[in-house]
């Protein structure tokens, strides 16, 4: 079940991007392990054309972290395990998108956002 509220919850978030005002240069970066994430990454490119994003398959995203010196950070990581101590730190709070880029909070599932919430 968790599965499937970190997949709603990062949909919600790349549909979210789409809606601010600033044009994107650089693709949104999303690691994950889960395949049909490419397919909905295709079909959020086709529908808009603010921001683009970009999958990039992790056997274990939990343990890609950190990132290698050539390779960017993930805008967004979806996988198993991610809420522990040794992964947290590489996350920042996502409050900034509901003040500073005035995304309606009241868009996502309370449950989706708690999720989120250490």
């Amino acid at each position: 079940m968790r599965k499937y509220f970190a997949i709603a919850l990062s949909l919600v978030l790349i549909v979210s991007l789409s809606f601010c005002k600033v044009k994107h240069t650089q693709p949104v970066i999303i690691w994950t392990n889960e395949a049909e994430f490419a397919s909905y990454a295709e079909l959020f490119n086709a529908s808009q054309d603010k921001v683009k994003a970009v999958v990039l398959y992790k056997k274990n995203p939990v343990e890609a972290f950190p990132p290698s010196e050539d390779e960017e950070e993930p805008d967004i990581v979806v996988g198993q395990w991610l809420k522990n101590k040794k992964t947290r730190r590489n996350f920042i709070p996502i409050d900034y998108l509901f003040t500073d880029q005035h995304i309606d909070k009241h868009i996502f599932y309370p449950q989706l956002l708690s999720l989120g919430s250490i």
